[in-house]
């Protein structure tokens, strides 16, 4: 994998592209955020070391969610969706409002892209 195609918004990935840049980058993200919030949130030299962990997967995982909404033919600008939800639920966790980032991943996994050329480029399985 090239490191610059990693951390590039443009152009489109397709659904099994994203599946698995999900599947190797989220999931350890996820697994990551909650072995801190469960073992070690009490150890500092853990709470600094695990943000650079994060960010660059985090970051990454978001480049290719834009890739993706580029492949339905949708602005990237879309990505805040989920991150305004994270956020609002990080503010007020009365409401659990993760199922809603939930429903925006499925949507972006399932979504079939367009076919053909569209503004973000050229279709990823031609």
């Amino acid at each position: 994998m090239d490191i610059k195609k990693a951390f590039s918004f443009k152009g489109r990935i397709s659904r099994m592209n994203y599946f698995w840049y999900q599947l190797f980058i989220g999931i350890p993200i996820a697994l990551l955020q909650i072995l801190y919030n469960v073992f070690f949130t009490d150890k500092i030299l853990l709470g600094l070391i695990l943000p650079f962990l994060l960010i660059p997967l985090s970051i990454i995982l978001m480049c290719k969610t834009i890739q993706r909404l580029h492949d339905i033919n949708l602005p990237g600008i879309l990505i805040l969706i989920p991150l305004s939800i994270g956020f609002l639920d990080g503010i007020s966790p009365t409401y659990n409002l993760v199922p809603l980032i939930l429903v925006f991943q499925i949507f972006v996994l399932f979504k079939k892209g367009t076919k053909d050329y569209n503004k973000y480029g050229e279709a990823p399985l031609e």
